[in-house]
Formats: C-alpha cells, structure tokens, sequence
C-alpha cells in the first residue's frame, strides 16, 4: 500500500472485531498517523486489559513491527450519546482528520431497538462530532462501514450510489444500516468528507485465510460440507454467493481514509462475474477432504421446517427460538443471485494498488484455517 508518509489523527471504532482490526493493521503498516480507538471497558484497569491484548494479537500477525506508540484507546460504547466519552475526552476529538466507524453488530436477528441503539443512533453521533470539528474550522472525513444488504429484497442490482428504490428487508440489520446511509446523504455537504463501505460476505484473508471471528459464511460451509442437520442441504447449489476476503476490504477503507477519496459509496465484493456457486463452494470442500455426503431438498420445505422449530422453540426457549429465523434469514441470502455493482471499486482498487483476489483463488486457503481452527470440519 503506501510508505508511511501519510499523517493526521484517525479514531476508529470497531478495532477488535473482523474488520476493524485488520482496518487497523493497514493504518498501522501504511501510514504515520495518530489513531485513537474506541473500546469497551468496564474499568481504567480492563481498558488496559483489552489495549495489550490488541497489540498482542496484531503482533502475530505476518507484518513486520509496528509502532503502538502513536496508538492510544478511550473507554466508550457506540450506542451511548457521544460515546459515553468524558468532556474532555469528547473535546479531545476535535483534533481529529478522520473517523472510520468500523462498529456494529452484524447479528441478524436484532429488534428495531437494537438496531436502532447499535446501527442509526451512532451514525448520527459521528455526523455530530464530524460537523463540530467542521464548526471549528477543522476538517474530518467520515468512512463509514455499511454492507450489500442494503438492497433489501429489491431484485434490482446494486449501484455504486445510495439506493433510493423503496423496498423490504430480510431483518433489521439491513433496514437500519439502509437508513444510517440515507442519514449520510441527507447530511451529505461536500464531496470526500464521507465515503460508504458495502462489503459483501466477508471471508478470511486472501492468503492465509486468517479472520478473528467466524461469521455468516462459515455457518454456509458447515451445511455445504454435511456436517449440519444430518446433511440436509437446500436444493440451491446453483444459486451464487458474493464473498470478499477480509484484508481486501480492510486495505480499501483504510486507503481511502488516507488519501480522501470522493466516491460516496464503495461496493467491495467480488461481483456477478467473479462470485462462487454454492455448488463451486461445495467442489472445494470436497478438494480439500472436508465434504460428508449430503442430500439435497426443497428451499420451500427447509423454511417451513425452521419456522416450525423457531415456532415451537419460542414459547420456552426464545434464544433457541431466534437463531432458527437467522437460519431462515442466511437462506434468503442463497435465494437470491448477487448482483451487486463493483465497477467504481474495482477501479479504485487498481488506482491505489490494491490487488483484488477472486474468490476462486482465495477460498482454498479460507476453508483450510476454518479446518484448522477448532477442528471444524
């Protein structure tokens, strides 16, 4: 990426979650900028706690060193009005020159509430912060990470611009990040003081196949492989997932929060073109000796199956209740070809020079550290 040249005060949210801390990693290996994290902590004490162990878990990683001492971490919580931050450490922020707003809770089965307190209401606290320092004279640019679910359950492809067709959604995650987007245009006033992240599904790192935590898409590979549900499989190995491994977005947000890029919404994902099928998905499990026998059966009957459980298991176990309708929200992702715009990002990668890796090349080494990782498969 770049040389380290590039200076200013960053504050980052999200940092100890999938992509915040691989974001996290390329401001630290490619630019000299000051960056100030936002971490939840109970005590002064268990702040220090989780700032080593960051550090601790960054250093295993395969990049050389990197110099923790212009990286520093406030105690805070997204949902809280100004971040449940101090006075002064609220005034101290009026220094910054930039915010990636790496934080949410990706988990699709959030109430409105939720989703309002995780999703929308930071969005507006950061456009607070933005347009103060903005008050002052100072300049702070705003990246702001959003997903492909913002398309809802239009059948309409997703454009590199904010979606303004009126549709549904599949849960709350998607409504709630499509109105924190609108919030960003509404509050829109100049070209490069915001610019809008849409990864797709996100894997692990293109190489390595190394990711913090193991979401959505791993939950598909167990199923793919027959290790789930007594290797039932819905009938929709045709169908194609778009997939983006995680170092790719990260170098992408991070890039254009160093150099102010002026595209308001960026789609990283790997486009119709490059995307897998679940039945591409389920060849390479079985390359690399990770496949049980499976047997294929109705999307209608799978979803009438899972609400049956998801109906019976509410009146007594309501969590147990709520992770079967996520099993139904992941099947809606499968239900629906991707066809999500990425011309615009594509072009930005290449001008940064940022190597986009396909999903055919990258997800040899995913299933691999899934493999290794606990003994999944």
């Amino acid at each position: 990426m770049g040389t380290g040249a590039i200076e200013g005060k960053i504050f980052l949210t999200g940092a100890t979650g999938v992509l915040g801390f691989q974001v996290l990693d390329a401001l630290l290996r490619d630019s000299a900028c000051e960056i100030v994290l936002l971490l939840r902590a109970g005590s002064p004490v268990h702040l220090r706690e989780r700032f080593e162990k960051l550090k601790a878990d960054l250093e295993e990683l395969s990049h050389g060193s990197r110099d923790f001492s212009r990286l520093s971490a406030m105690s805070g919580d997204v949902s809280a009005e100004r971040f449940g931050l101090t006075a002064a450490q609220w005034e101290e922020l009026h220094s910054l020159t930039g915010i990636i707003h790496a934080a949410s809770d990706v988990s699709l089965d959030l109430t409105e509430a939720e989703a309002e307190a995780v999703i929308t209401r930071p969005c507006r606290e950061l456009l607070l912060l933005q347009n103060s320092i903005r008050e002052r004279g100072g300049k702070c640019r705003l990246d702001y990470v959003s997903t492909v679910g913002v398309i809802g359950k239009s059948r309409y492809p997703l454009h590199e611009e904010i979606v303004l067709e009126i549709r549904s959604f599949n849960n709350n995650y998607e409504r709630y990040k499509a109105q924190a987007e609108e919030i960003l245009n509404e509050n829109l006033s100049a070209p490069g003081e915001v610019t809008i992240h849409r990864p797709s599904m996100i894997v692990g790192d293109s190489s390595t196949g190394r990711v913090r935590r193991f979401q959505v898409f791993y939950f598909l590979l167990s199923v793919l492989s027959g290790r789930r549900f007594f290797g039932f499989v819905p009938d929709l190995l045709h169908y194609k997932m778009d997939t983006i491994p995680v170092d790719i977005v990260a170098l992408g947000i991070a890039k254009a929060a160093l150099t102010g890029e002026k595209s308001f919404v960026l789609n990283h994902c790997s486009g119709p073109s490059d995307s897998l099928t679940l039945r591409d998905l389920r060849e390479s499990l079985e390359r690399e000796g990770h496949a049980k026998p499976i047997r294929l059966i109705a999307l209608g009957k799978v979803r009438w199956i899972f609400r049956l459980i998801e109906a019976m298991l509410g009146t007594w176990n309501p969590g147990m209740g709520r992770r079967f309708g996520v099993y139904g929200s992941i099947l809606s992702y499968c239900d629906a070809e991707p066809r999500f715009e990425n011309v615009k990002t594509k072009l930005f990668y290449l001008k940064n020079k940022i190597q986009f890796v396909t999903p055919r090349e990258s997800i040899g080494p995913v299933i691999r550290y899934y493999s290794r990782s606990k003994n999944k498969f």
